[in-house]
């Protein structure tokens, strides 16, 4: 099976959404993230910033966007075309702003957890984290996309080749890199 990592697709470096430090980031990464929270729990006003990489026609235009921590962001257009893929995401809806403009997107709570990440070959937990994140080759079918179990890297999510063909076929505005493999 073959995964990829999800990107935003813009060349600018600086493309992340930033969600204001403390309790905001918190909640929003409990929910998102370490799954320690549920919906409910979260800010009813949930905004975001922009990296300056990123610019008012790439909203309109973007169906992915990344926040620090693992935090997947998707468009309304995506959540039309690719739902929940069947009970697999769950989304919570968030603004983000540019220019004293707010844009709505939908924060996405992957439900899949899989252990996707060889820590050996990585060199995760033997102090040698220079050697990059190399996922396992063989996993078991039967998802779209998927969250690391391991809290200890729980903000490595991929996707599958069925997943970026489906994100194809609807023409999202993703793009997709091939993670490497161990």
């Amino acid at each position: 099976m073959k995964l990829f990592h999800a990107r935003t697709n813009v060349k600018a470096p600086a493309n992340a959404l930033i969600y204001p430090p403390g309790k905001i980031y918190d909640a929003v990464h409990g929910y998102a993230v370490a799954a320690s929270l549920q919906a409910e729990a979260l800010p009813q006003n949930l905004i975001a910033r922009c990296q300056d990489g990123l610019s008012k026609s790439d909203l309109s235009r973007l169906d992915y966007l990344h926040s620090f921590g693992g935090i997947p962001v998707f468009s309304n257009r995506f959540l039309d075309a690719m739902g929940e893929l069947g009970g697999e995401i769950e989304y919570r809806k968030t603004q983000v702003l540019m220019g004293g403009e707010q844009f709505e997107f939908n924060i996405g709570r992957i439900l899949n957890r899989v252990a996707l990440i060889d820590y050996e070959k990585s060199g995760i937990g033997s102090g040698n984290f220079l050697a990059g994140t190399y996922f396992l080759r063989d996993l078991a079918p039967g998802f779209l996309i998927a969250r690391e179990r391991n809290p200890l890297c729980q903000s490595v999510f991929a996707v599958t080749e069925d997943f970026v063909n489906l994100a194809g076929k609807h023409r999202l505005d993703i793009l997709f890199k091939e993670v490497a493999y161990a």
